[in-house]
């Protein structure tokens, strides 16, 4: 049994190692994969002082009832850590920051902190547990690092499920979703833990739920596009023969082909760099204005964006162009830059009947072109 539980360990430690190293390989090494990434080493750690408690416990050593403590007073201080972390994880994944202010982070550390110093001080007052006869025994208060730890973990949960109510795309819902879902597999292990001791399921059971976010968060950035994060060319072709054929009746599927007026002029004349800059501000400005219109957004290509949306009729279309037309002077007004960004903006739609997606962009794109020649000639 003892050796079957440290080989559980080991095992999980290999595997959580390799994600790790293959999300420091990742192109997209952005704030939330740091966090990932930090989080993946504390349950490194925490499986390896799980196996070393295991060892250690019931070994009528020399001194062996100390590394017990120190063991062990690790290990119960790294899994609150974790579940801290964890909430942090999800908070930032959702809202791409820790705006949330300090005061509030810091009420939020108030458990752990506690915790930390109860466990701490465990040889001295047994309150989390204590050594005796060289076994592990479990102490008056273990039952508050259960508490505090499910807490951040449910906590977590809320948060994310909360934000899914709010947002209006598929896939930030299913992001939502999967990030509300992690806690379960560690809380069904926590919970068969506390009632039979000698199982090993809890950080394994986290181990498979990290396994899970990795391979989520994967598909994500296939489907991403790397400089902008809208959805990339094979995302906007799935959709939008999804939503073709899913098209309510009476609704028209209207996409939107767009590109930045000029911008081979703002390449060539401030460089690259502002060039890349050009299409992140685009896509800051896509996101804003159809943030609340149920609409798909991609990267098309180059300087050019899809904008797939179910209305009603023509009229509802042009008031989108000239309501995206003021939106864009808008911002120019409000930002302080070498160029002025502008959009040549042209759509086609289909009925869901016979649809072809070639002949729907062929068409948007002659449409938006035709716009583009208009601009050049003001």
């Amino acid at each position: 049994m003892l050796a079957t539980h440290i080989q559980i360990d080991i095992c999980f430690m290999i595997m959580i190692f390799i994600i790790y190293l293959n999300v420091r390989k990742s192109n997209n090494y952005s704030f939330d994969n740091k966090i990932l990434s930090f989080l993946m080493i504390l349950v490194i750690f925490v499986l390896f002082f799980d196996a070393l408690g295991w060892f250690f416990d019931k070994r009528v050593w020399d001194y062996s009832e100390i590394v017990l403590y120190f063991v062990d007073i690790i290990y119960f201080s790294l899994s609150c850590i974790i579940a801290f972390f964890w909430m942090i994880f999800v908070y930032i994944k959702l809202y791409g920051n820790m705006d949330m202010g300090k005061l509030k982070w810091a009420f939020l550390a108030v458990p752990l902190t506690l915790f930390l110093i109860l466990n701490i001080t465990t040889p001295f007052r047994k309150l989390i547990f204590y050594v005796e006869d060289y076994t592990y025994v479990r102490g008056s208060m273990f039952a508050l690092q259960t508490i505090i730890n499910f807490g951040y973990l449910i906590a977590s949960s809320i948060i994310a499920m909360i934000q899914r109510k709010k947002e209006i795309y598929q896939s930030k819902k299913d992001e939502c979703l999967y990030l509300a879902l992690f806690p379960i597999l560690p809380i069904i292990g926590g919970v068969l833990q506390i009632f039979e001791y000698d199982l090993n399921v809890l950080w394994p059971a986290a181990s498979l739920s990290l396994l899970l976010i990795y391979i989520n968060m994967s598909n994500e950035q296939i489907s991403l596009d790397a400089l902008t994060g809208l959805n990339n060319r094979g995302r906007f072709v799935k959709y939008i023969n999804s939503a073709a054929r899913n098209l309510k009746c009476g609704k028209r599927l209207y996409l939107f082909m767009m590109d930045i007026d000029d911008f081979k002029n703002i390449n060539d004349t401030y460089g690259h760099n502002t060039g890349d800059e050009a299409l992140i501000k685009t896509s800051e400005i896509l996101k804003k204005f159809f943030s609340l219109k149920h609409s798909f957004i991609s990267r098309y290509g180059g300087d050019e964006f899809a904008v797939v949306i179910s209305l009603n009729d023509d009229t509802q279309a042009d008031r989108v162009i000239k309501e995206m037309d003021k939106f864009v002077e808008s911002y120019n007004e409000n930002i302080t830059s070498g160029y002025n960004l502008s959009l040549s903006i042209r759509y086609s739609y289909t009925q869901g009947k016979d649809f072809d997606l070639e002949k729907l962009i062929a068409e948007a794109d002659e449409n938006m072109y035709k716009e583009k020649r208009i601009h050049k000639r003001i």
